[in-house]
């Protein structure tokens, strides 16, 4: 039995780019690295024009950095080496319209719409117009720029729309809907006008604790941790930017003492779902009815309590 050892530096192939794709004897690789036999032979090639996955990018060859034509020959050295294929990018420039106007390129008879490939570090100018829409609302996509005339460099491809709309206006009372501390609440914040997006946020005052606002559609969603009266500020922001203050109230369940004992001592369950998540609110919040809710119930309501259950606590190892 015989072993052969082979002691060298590793040999590197790739592009400048190595999102783009190498060729090393007739094999595809963003980067190759191996160990070359000296003296062997071998081949290296470039794909130009070829274009990434996502249609995003195109790739032009330029030179190997050895000097040799876009597909030739080398010789292997257990030396190594790295051997680089400079490149060049287009980048992918595609832009349409969300409705009620037009957008144009500098560059005559570019096909927006289709998207165009522009080569890197190129300056590219946008111009939307509003025709039946009343204003011009910003870009959306990768980038968020507000003017209606957009400049880009190019150093990376761009997908955006033209958004056109109307000034926008708060539909939605100030008055909202009420909520009970540990049921689901929904209710939805709603405008006129504006543009194809909205963003809400909150700006002033507070929401219940446990209840959010989604600021893509203005639903407010949750599960109430306390009772009280709340006034909060909402910010929209489409095609224009304004404000409302709205108010609603959080009420507490009323529930029986024999109904919350039976809860947590048995036999029967009578409460509801939302009934027992209100009861872990207003106590610890771990997930589950115990005795810590049930005396901090007792606490916030005043319910009276009964011989019976202060026997069931002391049997179970509770206060006495």
């Amino acid at each position: 039995m015989s072993f052969r050892l082979r002691f060298g530096a590793l040999t590197t192939a790739r592009a400048s780019d190595t999102t783009a794709t190498i060729q090393f004897d007739a094999a595809g690789f963003n980067v190759f690295r191996d160990l070359l036999e000296q003296g062997s032979s071998h081949t290296v090639g470039f794909t130009d024009g070829q274009v990434a996955a996502n249609g995003r990018t195109r790739w032009h060859f330029v030179s190997w950095s050895d000097g040799g034509a876009i597909n030739h020959s080398i010789t292997g050295t257990l030396a190594g080496g790295t051997l680089t294929a400079n490149v060049v990018r287009d980048f992918l420039l595609k832009a349409t319209v969300g409705g009620g106007g037009t957008v144009q390129a500098d560059t005559a008879g570019v096909d927006l719409t289709a998207g165009v490939l522009i080569p890197e570090n190129r300056t590219t100018t946008l111009t939307a117009t509003a025709t039946s829409a009343p204003l011009f609302c910003g870009w959306i996509g990768d980038t968020t720029a507000a003017g209606s005339s957009l400049v880009l460099g190019m150093r990376r491809p761009y997908t955006v729309a033209a958004d056109f709309g109307s000034s926008p206006a708060i539909t939605s009372a100030g008055t909202r809907p009420d909520g009970v501390m540990g049921a689901a609440y929904a209710d939805t914040l709603r405008i006129s006008g504006g543009g194809s997006t909205m963003a809400w946020a909150v700006t002033g005052g507070a929401l219940p604790t446990g209840v959010t606002l989604d600021a893509a559609t203005g639903r407010l969603s949750g599960f109430p941790r306390q009772a009280g009266n709340f006034s909060y500020q909402a910010q929209v922001a489409s095609c224009g930017t304004l404000s409302r203050t709205f108010t609603l109230s959080v009420t507490a369940p009323t529930l029986a003492t024999a109904d919350v004992t039976a809860q947590l001592f048995g036999p029967t369950s009578p409460l509801t779902a939302d009934q027992v998540r209100y009861l872990d609110f207003l106590g610890n919040n771990n997930g589950v009815f115990d005795i810590g809710d049930f005396l901090a119930w007792v606490k916030a309501t005043g319910a009276p309590l009964s011989a019976a259950p202060l026997q069931t606590m002391q049997r179970q190892g509770g206060p006495r």
